[in-house]
């Protein structure tokens, strides 16, 4: 596996750590965890943060598509192939479509302006990654191309990139179906984002120390 050899490579064993968790979940949650994390400003840590917001949150993820970016098992090549599209505008143009819809999985951030560009960006969308202030300033900046919602689908997961406390109030309120009950965002309807069938499976949040370990590489 690419694991196994940059393991035992002397330069890239160095490089990459395998022991960082990508996500966080319920059982990240402990005194150990707090005292260390709320030393770091926020998304590589948890300062100034609610301790009981940031608990309550993370005791919701408490299921195995919580711990898992996806199921291995539902590919059984060898190497997964996957494609990640920001909203630069870089593919404008690109006609790149067919080769990003070819991956295993596609990763979709932000602006995901899809209708319209289907040639350049193609369609197909595993996840979408965002915080919540980019999210909300996505529908705004991007409406004008089209992106007037947030994207929706079965089998579509949601992938929170932890940068303020909003971001774990949302996604508490996200997973219990329930208007959001405080903060900038507060009578806020999730289901308006991701939709009446939302449930804790489908959401995933980054793992605030794998944010610092890709910052500090």
């Amino acid at each position: 596996s690419v694991m196994a050899r940059a393991k035992a490579d002397p330069k890239f064993g160095e490089i990459f750590r395998f022991d960082i968790p990508v996500l966080m979940w319920d059982q990240h949650f402990t005194p150990e965890t707090w005292e260390r994390l709320k030393a770091r400003h926020v998304p590589y840590g948890w300062q100034g943060l609610s301790h009981a917001a940031v608990g309550s949150t993370l005791r919701l993820l408490n299921t195995s598509a919580n711990r898992r970016l996806f199921d291995r098992d539902a590919f059984p090549a060898s190497c997964i192939r996957c494609a990640v599209v920001g909203n630069g505008g870089i593919l404008n143009g690109s006609r790149q479509g067919k080769a990003i819809d070819a991956h295993d999985l596609v990763f979709r951030l932000n602006g995901a302006v899809i209708k319209g560009f289907e040639e350049d960006v193609g369609t197909k969308i595993s996840f979408y990654g965002f915080t919540v202030n980019t999210m909300k300033n996505s529908l705004i900046a991007y409406e004008e191309y089209g992106f007037t919602q947030i994207p929706q689908a079965k089998d579509l997961r949601y992938i929170f990139i932890p940068s303020d406390i909003r971001d774990y109030v949302m996604l508490k309120s996200a997973i219990q179906g329930s208007p959001v009950p405080e903060g900038s965002d507060k009578g806020d309807e999730p289901r308006k984002y991701f939709g009446l069938e939302a449930s804790a499976e489908k959401f995933k949040l980054l793992n605030p120390d794998f944010l610092q370990y890709l910052t500090a590489r």
